[in-house]
């Protein structure tokens, strides 16, 4: 009884490897779907990939996300990498962000802007980008610090 026990466990963890990585090749295979840049209305976070990573061919700067995307994946297997969540900067279409961006500027002592879940970085190098002072800028996440190997990976053909 215990032996087929033994080999039914077994089993079990083949067939959840097997199903690990049909799930795996389903999710990077529809990556190219869930890029969104060259959409019209992401032109702001189009231009501002292209104009930090150095990469100004569209199709070029696609295939550099999508590669470091399936990489990252591979070590973080979170939704927000498969989705392309990254690429998708939330806070300078806020529509408070304009208000803040201008009282930043004005202000010599400038409010320090916090990102509470920064994952790799993105709205903090995107609000940077737009005129927010660098050492006024602070960003922190829970997850593991390599995280921010996907930002470095993403930008650094140019180090905007």
């Amino acid at each position: 009884m215990a032996q087929t026990i033994r080999r039914l466990e077994q089993r079990a963890g083949e067939v959840g490897a097997d199903i690990a990585a049909v799930n795996k090749l389903h999710i990077i295979g529809r990556l190219e779907d869930n890029y969104l840049l060259d959409r019209p209305e992401n032109s702001v976070q189009l231009e501002f990939f292209m104009a930090t990573t150095g990469i100004s061919d569209t199709n070029r700067l696609k295939e550099h996300i999508i590669s470091i995307a399936k990489e990252a994946y591979d070590v973080f297997p979170y939704p927000c990498i498969w989705a392309l969540y990254f690429c998708q900067t939330r806070v300078i279409t806020h529509p408070s962000y304009q208000q803040i961006l201008s009282t930043a500027k004005e202000d010599p002592g400038q409010p320090i802007f916090l990102d509470v879940g920064s994952f790799a970085g993105i709205d903090l190098r995107q609000v940077i980008h737009t005129g927010m002072k660098l050492e006024n800028v602070i960003g922190t996440d829970l997850i593991d610090g390599k995280i921010i190997s996907l930002s470095l990976a993403i930008f650094s053909l140019n180090s905007a």
